[in-house]
């Protein structure tokens, strides 16, 4: 998972890409990931909710 969070983050200077994401300050999982583009203005996000097993 944080291959495809990664390599967008490196594209972004050369694409017409906006990258954010947002990573558990406790164990590093990603809690939240969008990628938009400002040309076709497509919005791609992720928002992930944590649960502990019952």
């Amino acid at each position: 998972m944080h291959a495809l969070i990664k390599k967008p983050l490196r594209q972004q200077s050369f694409q017409p890409f906006f990258t954010t994401a947002s990573l558990s300050s406790k164990d590093g999982y990603p809690l939240r990931y969008v990628r938009r583009n400002s040309i076709t203005k497509e919005r791609f996000e992720w928002v992930i909710k944590m649960k502990t097993p019952d």
